[in-house]
């Protein structure tokens, strides 16, 4: 009898396996379910019922399960595993580092619980144990494509860029006939100093088409598209905003704006959201004529929704960033689809017909000064900045710049923007203003591997570290901006510009000095100066950005009066100008509308 009951329960095993395996954790639960009425404490069927709850959402059942597995097998590194893996997929970080560490000890020849680890260790800020732990992951598993992505992602954090690209290429050559770890290494290119434009662009063209190959579902299911809309070039449009990003974040505060300001009369705008919701996102989503959640949605339902909703125009916000929809707009479920804001580079993804940005961001080529065709990603460029900056209501008054002291240089830009390109020309600048001191912030300096590496680089250029002050991010956003009284004059990083960073540091009162480049990353900061009337401050080299800073610092009557009329100068100009900004955004959609409708654009 024992015999026949064990069986049974591995015959029980066995079938929920296949059906989890399968994308049907329903089946699987309840099959564990009736397995588990007869045998509550089965280690196996415990672990299993876990991933099960897991894979449909409900945390609290699933954890219940895990606790239950690995009270019963407590040397089995497998259930540690699982286990860390929810708590990681539930933010709590240091109680899945710690599940990770079991595991890892009682299984030291799995590579599963380094990868945990890995990832818990980068969302603590641990980022040398994060590198630590995904290196040997991939010593253990070489040739694993998410131990290869993960030790990437660790190196970003790190600011150790050149390795971090590496990393990310050989995970995806590892899975040639998958997607998944394509966002991570597209986006990672653009910190990589030593690539040239072309060769981010060549790779964007190459490997972005293969996100398709995480479509999940067969693509039977969602079938091929035809409009069922009606050509009709003035008629009101039906736009979709798809993004991740409709709460605290910097993407929210520019594209929200145009959201509150559409002519309702011309524009009906709908909103996707594909993220967690925050205090912010119930005012953005008032601002909505519709607005569902599509987080945890499926492609193929997804798909099905979007064109169900017959939109005439799907503004996608994401790009190759968390929270990304790009496997769903590659199988068109809009007539005409654009892609902007939330992304610096084209995607190399089908079906998508064109990519919003500025003149100054993308310079027309010769023969390209024209907004008359989609498809393949064209550039669309917008007849102003192609962004417009609202500030928070309760930012603080800037402080007033004290003359008396030494300049004080910063910039706030996050670690893996700042590139040793950066330090090494922020450091030259500082060494050049006597007693001049070079003040950094951004939250992987609470690192003491990316600190050393920094003063490193910075003493490479003749900055010593005692006129360096490394500050860890703060907690708050007024906090934040509170933080640039610390600073004279700010620093924008090369070759990924700042763009929210930039316009916080312009309405807190302190000037930008930028570097210009030649792709739209390190284009951003002279369209950003370009709109405020500060072409002084947008040097063309090396030695143009140190000698301006240097004169802006060493002229403090002249430093003085530009920051105390900085805010204003920025509120009335165009980079501040919602109104305006709506105007030309609506105006390019109509334009790319009348194109496809067949009756050509309007510039």
């Amino acid at each position: 009898c024992a015999a026949r009951g064990a069986s049974v329960i591995e015959q029980v095993y066995r079938d929920a396996h296949a059906e989890l395996e399968a994308g049907r954790p329903d089946l699987a639960e309840a099959m564990l379910r009736r397995a588990l009425q007869k045998m509550p404490s089965h280690p196996d069927l415990n672990g299993l019922m876990g991933m099960a709850l897991r894979r449909l959402g409900r945390f609290p059942q699933a954890e219940f399960h895990f606790q239950r597995a690995i009270a019963a097998a407590p040397q089995h590194g497998p259930f540690h595993n699982n286990y860390g893996n929810l708590l990681l997929e539930t933010g709590r970080l240091a109680e899945a580092r710690r599940a990770f560490e079991t595991a890892r000890r009682v299984t030291p020849g799995d590579a599963s619980p380094c990868m945990g680890m890995c990832s818990a260790c980068i969302g603590l800020g641990d980022y040398e144990a994060a590198i630590e732990a995904g290196r040997r992951g991939v010593a253990l598993a070489p040739g694993h494509p998410r131990a290869l992505a993960n030790l990437g992602a660790a190196l970003v954090s790190g600011g150790l860029i050149e390795e971090a690209v590496q990393y990310h290429r050989a995970a995806i050559e590892a899975d040639p006939d998958g997607g998944y770890f394509v966002p991570g290494y597209l986006a990672t290119l653009h910190y990589d100093e030593t690539l040239t434009p072309e060769v981010v662009e060549r790779e964007h063209r190459r490997v972005g088409p293969r996100v398709l190959a995480e479509f999940k579902g067969e693509v039977e299911a969602v079938g091929g598209w035809s409009p069922e809309v009606t050509r009709e070039p003035e008629r009101r449009l039906r736009v979709g905003y798809l993004s991740s990003d409709f709460r605290s974040h910097s993407c929210a505060m520019f594209i929200e704006p145009i959201i509150e300001r559409h002519d309702r009369s011309r524009f009906e705008v709908r909103c996707y959201f594909n993220g967690e919701a925050d205090g912010e996102t119930p005012r953005i989503k008032a601002k909505a004529d519709q607005w569902r959640s599509v987080q945890g949605m499926g492609d193929v339902d997804l798909v099905a929704l979007l064109r169900a909703e017959k939109l005439d125009v799907l503004v996608e916000l994401n790009g190759h960033t968390e929270g990304g929809r790009l496997e769903v707009v590659a199988r068109r479920v809009a007539p005409v689809q654009v892609t902007y804001l939330g992304y610096p580079n084209i995607t190399g993804v089908p079906n998508i017909d064109a990519r919003l940005v500025d003149a100054i961001t993308d310079p027309a080529a010769v023969g390209d000064g024209v907004n008359e065709r989609l498809g393949a990603e064209a550039l669309w460029r917008l007849p102003r900045c192609f962004v417009c900056f609202r500030p928070r209501g309760d930012a603080p008054v800037p402080i007033v710049a004290d003359s008396s002291r030494p300049a004080r240089f910063g910039s706030f830009n996050a670690g893996f923007k700042t590139s040793r390109s950066s330090l090494r020309l922020w450091g030259r600048a500082v060494a050049t203003v006597p007693g001049a001191v070079l003040v950094l912030k951004n939250k992987q300096l609470a690192d003491e591997g990316v600190r050393r590496r920094t003063l490193a680089t910075l003493a490479e250029v003749g900055l010593v570290p005692e006129r360096v002050t490394l500050l860890p991010a703060t907690k708050g956003v007024v906090e934040h901006l509170a933080s640039y009284g610390q600073m004279d004059i700010a620093l924008d990083c090369f070759p990924y510009n700042g763009t929210t960073t930039t316009c916080e540091a312009l309405w807190m009162g302190v000037p930008v000095v930028v570097r210009r480049g030649a792709a739209h990353v390190s284009r951003v900061g002279e369209s950003l100066l370009t709109a405020v009337g500060l072409p002084e401050l947008i040097a063309a080299d090396d030695d143009e950005f140190v000698r301006v800073a240097a004169e802006l610092a060493g002229d403090r009557a002249r430093l003085a009066v530009l920051r105390a009329g900085l805010r204003e100068r920025m509120r009335a100009s165009p980079l501040c100008d919602q109104a305006g900004m709506t105007a030309a955004f609506e105006g390019a959609l109509r334009g790319m509308w009348r194109v496809w409708c067949g009756t050509g654009a309007t510039g």
